[in-house]
C-alpha cells in the first residue's frame, strides 16, 4: 500500500483511495439512460411539426395539427360523411363553457344546466 492513504480512515462510505474514482472520471460513463416516449408524446411531438402548404396559391407554415383540422373541416364542408362525423366528434369532445352564467337569465341557466345534466349521462 501507498503512503497516501496512512491518515485516511476506510469504512462505510469511505473506499480506500487506490479505488475511488480519479478526478474528472465518472462513475457512470454512459450517463443515464433516455426515457423511451410513450404514443402521446410521440403524437403530441408530431402534431406540433411545422409544416408549409399551398392555400388559396399562397404558401403558409401551420403546425400538422392544424393543417389536419383544416383538412377535416374542408372535408366536411364538401359533405364527406367521413369528415363530417370526425368533425362532430371532434365538437362534441370539448369542454363545454361552464362560465356564461353571466350573460344568461335563470331560467335559461337552469334549462342549459339540465341539457348539461343529460347530456353527459347520455355519454356514460
Amino acid at each position: 500500500m501507498s503512503n497516501v492513504g496512512k491518515n485516511y480512515e476506510v469504512g462505510y462510505k469511505r473506499p480506500p483511495k487506490e479505488y475511488q474514482f480519479k478526478t474528472g472520471q465518472s462513475g457512470n460513463p454512459n450517463g443515464r439512460p433516455k426515457l423511451v416516449k410513450d404514443f402521446q408524446s410521440d403524437l403530441r411531438e408530431e402534431m406540433e411539426e411545422i409544416i408549409t402548404l399551398k392555400e388559396s396559391g399562397k404558401s403558409k407554415s401551420m403546425t400538422k395539427q392544424r393543417a389536419l383540422i383544416k383538412r377535416v373541416v374542408t372535408g366536411a364542408l364538401n359533405g364527406q360523411a367521413a369528415s363530417i362525423k370526425l368533425a362532430i366528434a371532434l365538437l362534441k369532445s370539448l369542454p363545454v363553457e361552464e362560465d356564461i352564467s353571466e350573460e344568461l337569465d335563470v331560467d335559461d341557466l337552469q334549462i342549459l344546466e339540465d341539457y348539461i345534466k343529460r347530456r353527459n349521462s347520455d355519454d356514460r
